[in-house]
């Protein structure tokens, strides 16, 4: 049985703009310059 993969985009928790991915584990958003990193992750991705 195949494991389907969920290319689900992190939305941006200022803005609610879609965040760009810009290195693993590293997210920007291009709307208001919010970051997200690794220490991030699982609390908003």
């Amino acid at each position: 049985m195949k494991q389907e993969q969920k290319n689900e985009i992190p939305i941006c928790p200022i803005c609610q703009n879609e965040m760009v991915a810009i290195q693993c584990c590293h997210l920007r958003c291009n709307n208001c310059g919010s970051e997200l990193t690794c220490s991030d992750k699982g609390n908003f991705w």
